[in-house]
């Protein structure tokens, strides 16, 4: 059954996805993404997808609204035929709420960010914040320990003065399902879609972070994404 998204003119189609296929690296409308291994629509007409889940939460957002980083300033949904950037985080897309008043824009992934958030064992919540909370010339995410653009926003903890990047706090990939399991030709058993850092895998002179691997809970068999 066809699917008519509000931000698109044509109907679109559900593709239900269990292992790597042709869209793996196209990137989501909405969130900008890349839609990997997840369930997500696609155009029948043109070059356009989204996540499954992009397409869902929208709904239960309006197209006129407010955010609290923003003061009282209205933003609208719109969707442009160029890219706008994101003032949050500097990501471009078509589809953006934007303030009329004075330019401000959020895509859809920093507008619903909470506002407050726990993480892991820290005591005390983390806040989303858009103003520098010090006049230092250098900005840190004291999570993983490398620069933060002073231009985006942050969350911070106000008892231990701990800022931290969105991403390292709410995690890199918030569409996909790790754990989700694979069968694949080449391998006996299921294979998960998880994380893991160079430590745990190095393919050919990839000496950095790896992302997303493969890995086989019955016998320890990990695979590189790329390498499938």
């Amino acid at each position: 059954m066809d699917y008519q998204h509000f931000s698109h003119q044509h109907p679109l189609m559900l593709v239900l996805v269990n292992k790597v296929n042709d869209d793996y690296y196209e990137d989501c409308e909405i969130c900008g993404e890349i839609l990997r291994v997840s369930d997500h629509y696609k155009c029948k007409e043109c070059s356009f997808y989204i996540h499954k889940s992009c397409a869902e939460y929208p709904r239960l957002i309006p197209d006129i609204l407010t955010h609290p980083n923003h003061g009282q300033h209205q933003l609208i949904l719109a969707r442009s035929s160029e890219d706008k950037v994101c003032s949050a985080c500097g990501s471009s897309s078509k589809h953006k709420f934007s303030c009329v008043d004075c330019g401000f824009t959020l895509d859809f992934k920093c507008l619903t960010q909470p506002q407050t958030i726990y993480y892991k064992e820290h005591d005390h919540p983390f806040t989303l914040c858009s103003i520098l909370e010090d006049v230092s010339s250098e900005y840190y995410c004291d999570i993983c320990e490398e620069k933060r653009d002073q231009k985006y926003w942050f969350y911070y903890c106000v008892d231990c003065s701990y800022p931290v990047h969105p991403e390292c706090i709410l995690g890199k990939y918030r569409n996909l399902k790790f754990g989700k399991t694979f069968k694949y030709d080449f391998h006996q058993h299921p294979l998960a879609l998880v994380q893991k850092t160079s430590q745990h895998l190095k393919c050919g002179d990839i000496a950095n972070l790896i992302d997303l691997v493969y890995e086989c809970a019955e016998c320890n068999f990990i695979v590189h994404r790329r390498c499938i």
